[in-house]
């Protein structure tokens, strides 16, 4: 009979410890929102190219962080203007992985962009992460983090 009530213990137990802090947690990879994110995600890559700032600020928040590669971080106001004095002519998204996460989105992609700098245009290729977040049935950019890839062209 103990050996009974232990077992029932254990087995009861197992149970309720495997329905509490799980960290089996997958994003969607395949959903309408999905899509959307990767649309926006070109859409804000020719807002840049083609210098609109105002249209491109309008998909980023306002306390948006860009995390740089030394590790410094720059507001939306400071990205805005780096853009605007140092304009992007090209950009060339690849390997992108978008999962969702109910109203939240993490999009990562290798990127390629040339920048005209005062010394001419460089070419600069990076694995960046975003964050997104929807608000208002739009998705808005709150976050991006910079690493730099080893093979630059």
């Amino acid at each position: 009979m103990k050996f009974l009530l232990v077992a029932l213990f254990l087995v009861s137990s197992g149970m309720f410890l495997s329905t509490r802090g799980s960290t089996s947690f997958l994003g969607v990879s395949n959903s309408p929102e999905v899509e959307q994110v990767r649309n926006l995600e070109i859409q804000m890559c020719d807002l840049l190219v083609h210098g609109d700032m105002e249209g491109y600020a309008e998909h980023v928040a306002d306390d948006y962080v860009r995390i740089a590669p030394d590790g410094s971080m720059t507001s939306k106001a400071d990205v805005l203007r780096a853009f605007q004095k140092y304009p992007i002519v090209a950009m060339d998204p690849s390997d992108m992985r978008i999962r969702v996460y109910g109203d939240a989105a993490v999009l990562n992609v290798a990127l390629t962009w040339k920048q005209r700098w005062p010394q001419g245009v460089a070419t600069t290729r990076s694995r960046i992460t975003k964050t997104f977040i929807k608000h208002n049935a739009r998705w808005i950019l709150v976050s991006l983090v910079e690493t730099p890839l080893q093979n630059q062209p």
